[in-house]
């Protein structure tokens, strides 16, 4: 169970991934965010509704702290893939299909505080966008738009509803290690243990990562 990033860049997961592949390993990456009771919930619900979807996903990056905090520059220069990783992995878990086209609408500029947005269309009809302001302060979350309701995880560890009335919905966790520790480590650490004993689990599998890094890598050209 490799904690991310497992790689620089796409080409270095490219390849760790085949050589896993070819030696038959059992490889997964720590993508905790896919853990939380509001993920589960949030995707449980949607499973309700075929209808297309608009998902916006809200991303905040700080190379000057990341820097800061001691990571070698190497990692800060590609800190889209160290971290960013976590939130633009909800596309692959949100929206269905294969991505068909890729729309920048800001460019990104390392180490410079600047406003990066993407527009994701997928196969399936489903569209996303990617937004993330760099080095310079906002939040995460994600909002999930079909016909007639809305759902948010803003902050991720909570997902509230809007129905057709504006009437908010808060979705309790009923998982109380939520509370005791970071959330969403106690669930993975039991779908490791299924992993382990060869039973049916939902980590994340190094194919999985590759996706989520090949879309980090069109969509910041790295």
């Amino acid at each position: 169970l490799f904690e991310k990033p497992i790689a620089l860049n796409y080409l270095e997961a490219k390849k760790i991934y085949q050589f896993s592949k070819k030696n038959k390993a059992k490889s997964f990456i720590a993508l905790n965010r896919r853990q939380f009771d509001s993920t589960k919930n949030l995707l449980k619900i949607l499973k309700k509704y075929k209808e297309k979807r608009i998902v916006i996903v809200n991303d905040q990056e700080d190379q000057f702290k990341a820097k800061k905090n001691g990571n070698p520059k190497k990692i800060t220069d590609n800190w889209m893939y160290a971290n960013s990783i976590h939130i633009i992995d909800y596309f692959k878990l949100l929206c269905r299909g294969k991505i068909k086209k890729i729309t920048l609408i800001n460019k990104w500029k390392k180490y410079e505080i600047s406003f990066f947005s993407a527009k994701i269309e997928f196969t399936s009809g489903d569209i996303g966008f990617y937004n993330c302001i760099w080095n310079s302060p906002s939040f995460w979350s994600v909002n999930v738009n079909i016909k007639k309701y809305n759902f948010e995880l803003k902050p991720l560890e909570k997902l509230v509803t809007l129905d057709p009335f504006f009437n908010k919905k808060v979705i309790s966790n009923k998982n109380n290690f939520e509370k005791k520790f970071k959330p969403g480590i106690y669930s993975q650490a039991l779908e490791a243990i299924k992993a382990v004993k060869c039973q049916k689990h939902n980590l994340a599998s190094l194919k999985d990562n590759l996706e989520t890094v090949h879309l980090i890598s069109k969509l910041y050209n790295r």
